[in-house]
């Protein structure tokens, strides 16, 4: 049997070395072990480079992830066209999770020209980028831009793919996350419903993409006021992101934040308070401290004191969050004038 190991710290030691802390596991653990096989196949590569790229990412080790794809770009020559494209495409994806949109629509577009050269329209290929095209424009708040991409690359994947791919899972979640955002709840909740029955029939139980599908069901719930349900669907999401992921994952961070927002509409505060801390704890250390994610947890955390009249706490933590959504969605007015407009409330209080 194969040795099953818990991925911790990742170092670079050299500038082609790189050490990988890794923990040895109990090998009698079958749910850890089916996981184990399944997230190879996601992070297979035709080179342990591209294995080592991809990981990072998975693990949520983003600035680590583009020193990766910056050394293979360097070593890549001009008319290797897919293997640019696979690189352009891997950074763009990396700059949205950094929130450095500029960056990422040149990399995506560099992709996409390459891209053009070298396959056919209806390749599987070109539902990839659409996909991390639409993932780009969501995160900007263009969400016209970004449901029109993913269902692109949904039609892309439905013509060339079989019934219960996980790509078509993929897309089916990022059009309920544009419903949402765009408070189209039901609409949203049957999409991550289809996606989840796709990933319930190909993911071990202990997936974290299972985790994602939960949490996004929960979201619509708690919008749409049924807590019960929300709860119990973020208390899966959070089950399965503690057994799969490092224990500092951006996902585990979002998962304690989405359960505070619930626990603050139960006005059960206190509750709220220590989840959205923990959120807080974990994006302050894996994060740039002006990402938007922590501009969110700051937000979260000032609508719950201002909540139990701590006006003072409050007001500090809405004065952040408004200084790092200027400055990191500067586009986004909505996210920016709902932020501005809770200082503003409190600030009447005082």
């Amino acid at each position: 049997m194969h040795s099953v190991f818990r991925i911790g710290a990742f170092k670079q030691l050299e500038n082609r070395l790189w050490q990988v802390e890794l923990t040895l596991t109990a090998e009698t653990d079958p749910q850890l072990s089916i996981l184990t096989k399944r997230m190879r196949e996601e992070v297979a590569g035709s080179t342990g480079w591209h294995r080592l790229g991809k990981l990072l990412i998975r693990t949520g080790n983003f600035d680590k992830a583009e020193e990766v794809y910056r050394m293979l770009l360097n070593a890549t020559t001009i008319d290797n066209h897919k293997e640019l494209s696979f690189l352009y495409n891997q950074l763009g994806s990396i700059k949205v999770s950094k929130a450095e949109y500029d960056d990422a629509i040149q990399y995506h577009e560099k992709s996409l020209t390459l891209r053009k050269e070298y396959i056919p329209l209806n390749h599987p290929d070109w539902g990839t980028s659409y996909n991390s095209i639409g993932l780009m424009y969501s995160s900007m708040g263009e969400y016209t831009k970004a449901l029109s991409c993913h269902e692109k690359a949904l039609e892309i994947r439905l013509k060339s793919l079989v019934p219960h791919h996980l790509d078509l899972a993929e897309s089916y979640n990022n059009i309920g996350e544009v419903y949402h955002y765009t408070k189209q709840y039901p609409e949203a909740i049957l999409s991550y419903e289809k996606a989840l029955e796709i990933r319930q029939k190909s993911l071990p139980s202990n997936h974290p993409d299972l985790a994602e599908s939960y949490n996004n069901i929960a979201e619509g719930y708690s919008q749409m006021k049924q807590y019960s349900q929300a709860l119990s669907f973020h208390d899966k999401s959070l089950e399965v992101l503690l057994k799969s992921l490092p224990s500092n994952h951006p996902h585990i961070a979002i998962s304690y934040d989405n359960i505070g927002i619930v626990y603050a509409k139960m006005e059960e505060f206190p509750k709220a308070i220590s989840y959205h801390r923990q959120a807080l704890d974990i994006f302050s250390e894996i994060l740039p401290e002006n990402h938007p994610d922590i501009a969110m947890t700051h937000n979260n955390i000032a609508k719950v004191y201002n909540s139990i009249q701590e006006y003072s706490t409050a007001l500090q933590h809405a004065k952040l969050a408004v200084e790092i959504i200027q400055e990191k969605l500067a586009d986004n007015r909505s996210r920016i004038i709902e932020y501005q407009n809770l200082v503003e409330e409190i600030r009447k209080k005082l």
